[in-house]
């Protein structure tokens, strides 16, 4: 078993933190794609109902010497598994750690569904959902009310001018059918 000061030493030599940094996300991303089907009891044929996909589409997405998904195959696979996918850029000592650390419990994540049941007690869901009245979500963490109606996404609700990651990234981006101003009324961080 590598410890992290071996990983690290090797990941001195650039070569190597490249074709390191690309193997894992190739190798790794097929197998937790397997791993949580599998823990959610899918078949393969299961899962791409669920993500709209084909089965040969999943079969290739788990292998992990096919080395050439896209990122709209993954997240079709991440909404098939009610999960989000996260590609971003990392240090390479947080790659290192993630990897010594791999495991089959570190590569489990809970549905939407199960993560909702564990987070929000039984009288804030109850409030939730009579407040998202349809087409509303409300954000209970954040107090922040996301309205959908098909052509246009808004936010309306406190602090909008304090918002951060998601929220934030909800006001700026360009809803279909209109401006990204127009949806946000203008209001940016």
């Amino acid at each position: 078993m590598n410890t992290f000061s071996e990983v690290w030493r090797k990941l001195s030599n650039r070569k190597y933190r490249s074709a390191f940094a690309r193997t894992q996300f190739k190798r790794l991303v097929p197998l937790q794609i397997q791993a949580l089907r599998r823990q959610r009891g899918l078949s393969q044929e299961a899962l791409a109902e669920q993500a709209r996909l084909t089965q040969g589409v999943i079969s290739r997405a788990e292998d992990q010497d096919y080395g050439n998904l896209t990122v709209n195959t993954i997240l079709s696979v991440a909404d098939g598994l009610d999960v989000a996918f996260v590609g971003r850029f990392v240090r390479f000592s947080e790659l290192g750690r993630w990897y010594i650390e791999l495991s089959q419990e570190a590569m489990r994540v809970p549905s939407f569904d199960e993560e909702n049941e564990a987070m929000i007690a039984p009288g804030e869901q109850a409030n939730a959902m009579a407040a998202a009245g349809g087409k509303q979500h409300a954000d209970v963490r954040f107090g922040n009310l996301i309205i959908l109606d098909g052509a246009r996404t808004e936010m309306a609700g406190k602090g909008q001018s304090s918002l951060h990651g998601l929220e934030c990234m909800l006001l700026t981006a360009k809803p279909r059918g209109g401006s990204a101003n127009a949806a946000s009324g203008g209001a940016t961080r």
